[in-house]
């Protein structure tokens, strides 16, 4: 776990950096120099093209994760697998164009009554998507060389950046709204090319395709692989999206953009399992590789209680906080309408997160493909329960619909797993940290003040969470929840002479 903890700290300081400029940019800077149909525009085009990257990769991503180990060392056949790995999505995403023109008005016409600005710029989001395409595609290269932290600060900090100084502009009146969206998308040309360029810096790569050089059974086995992972992995981008597009078609961009305000405070919380994901993911494959279960078991335990308290602690910052955080937001009418969807969302956040790295361990199994059966299972209880849900509560609706999902798609995981391969991702630790994180959350909902003014409140929420940070991390260190946060604590403790090494 060693590398996989290094990493995934690394990684997680530089997400939460570009989260720093993202928040500044969704709490505030958004919500108050654009109209809420306008902040809609910029999460559809984004949705929109998230759905198309995902039909377009076809899966490749986890076929390179997995396959990578098994020729990095043959100097003839990695050109070719390489080659399949670039052209095969360039492929799907040409065919896919073709389709999407072909069906442009009807596609047009379903948006046209309650996201009409859509339509003007729906154009914008295919150019987003074959960038965004590219970019994942180099950024998985990098990743299966286990580095994952300069793709991190290009993808997470640079677009963040780049759209703060475009706001400016906008607010400034140097450009126009429609000069913005195009800045916006064009973000993603500047950080394709910059991640392309550290991924040939990192490890040189050659491209070639002739395909004699591979057998007709690896072919085989490549095209199979990523069939089988791209229906599972599409239905993961559908269940992270379908919610924004259902609601800009059901609710309109305004409901869009309240949602979407809500909805980043809650995806905080799981950035610790963004990057441990990433770079677990190689690991583990690299472990089925070698049939190392216990590796692989002490990688699915350990990434559940680690999760799961850093989770805990930004979920519980968040929600204790809220009602301050909206104080400071501008239009807060408006937004705080979301605040029961951070709730929602967060709590199927943490539920996800003390599941482990199960769908990494799933993917890269020899039964991987349950993954795609799953993920099947959970896209069709999804839009079943937004159907429901969305027109019964609005976007409340659509979170606890994303909610219980989650929970219904873990829990057919951990079965899967647990009867499989006989392993689980709880230990005794697991339910001491889930009593010991719910008692601390409702101590802290009790805390006694609450400000409208701006500045009280900046400092409400600076005192509430200095204190909560304390008295977590003191629990968390003296009950020895986990073994991985203890050491790292140890050594910072060292290194600022407060304890003897």
């Amino acid at each position: 776990m060693g590398i996989i903890i290094r990493q995934s700290i690394k990684g997680s300081l530089v997400s939460y950096l570009g989260i720093v400029i993202g928040t500044i940019n969704t709490l505030w800077l958004f919500t108050y120099f654009f109209t809420a149909e306008q902040y809609g525009l910029t999460k559809i085009i984004l949705s929109f093209a998230l759905i198309l990257v995902q039909f377009s990769k076809v899966g490749v991503v986890n076929t390179l994760i997995k396959y990578y180990p098994s020729y990095k060392n043959q100097v003839k056949k990695l050109p070719v697998f390489m080659g399949l790995f670039v052209l095969t999505p360039l492929i799907a995403f040409t065919l896919i164009y073709v389709a999407i023109m072909t069906f442009k008005p009807h596609i047009l016409e379903y948006y046209s009554n309650k996201s009409a600005l859509f339509v003007n710029y729906f154009e914008y989001a295919l150019l987003v998507s074959f960038f965004f395409l590219a970019l994942i595609m180099f950024e998985a290269y990098s990743r299966v060389n286990l580095r994952i932290v300069v793709p991190s600060l290009i993808k997470d900090v640079v677009v963040r950046l780049l759209t703060l100084l475009e706001i400016v502009a906008f607010s400034k009146g140097w450009i126009s709204f429609s000069e913005f969206i195009f800045l916006f998308c064009a973000n993603y040309i500047v950080v394709f090319l910059a991640t392309l360029s550290y991924a040939y810096f990192l490890k040189p790569f050659r491209l070639s395709f002739k395909l004699n050089v591979l057998s007709y059974s690896e072919i085989k086995v490549f095209y199979k692989y990523s069939a089988l992972l791209f229906l599972g992995s599409t239905a993961a981008v559908l269940i992270q999206n379908i919610d924004i597009l259902m609601i800009s078609s059901m609710v309109g961009l305004e409901g869009t953009a309240i949602y979407t305000v809500s909805f980043f405070m809650a995806t905080l919380i799981e950035i610790p399992r963004r990057q441990l994901s990433k770079i677990s993911s190689t690991v583990i494959s690299e472990s089925w590789h070698k049939n190392e279960i216990m590796q692989i078991k002490n990688i699915y335990q350990s990434s559940s209680i680690n999760q799961f308290i850093l989770g805990s602690l930004i979920f519980i910052l968040i929600w204790v906080n809220a009602d301050d955080i909206f104080v400071l937001m501008p239009k807060r009418e408006l937004y705080e309408q979301g605040k029961w969807v951070i709730f929602y969302i967060g709590l199927g956040r943490i539920i996800d997160m003390l599941a482990g790295v199960n769908s990494e361990i799933i993917k890269n199994s020899p039964k991987y493909y349950f993954d795609l059966i799953s993920m099947i299972v959970l896209v069709v209880l999804c839009v079943i329960l937004n159907l429901y849900l969305i027109p019964l509560y609005g976007i409340e609706g659509a979170a606890i619909a994303t909610c219980l999902s989650i929970c219904f798609f873990n829990l057919i995981k951990f079965i899967f797993l647990w009867v499989s391969y006989g392993l689980q991702p709880f230990t005794k630790q697991s339910l001491k940290a889930v009593i010991f994180c719910l008692v601390l959350g409702v101590l802290f909902l009790f805390w006694p003040w609450h400000f409208e003014e701006l500045f009280m409140s900046i400092f409400n929420i600076a005192l509430k969470s200095l204190l909560l940070v304390i008295v977590f991390g003191f629990c968390v260190y003296k009950m020895a929840l986990s073994r991985e946060i203890n050491n790292l604590i140890n050594v910072g403790l060292s290194k600022a002479g407060l304890t003897h090494q």
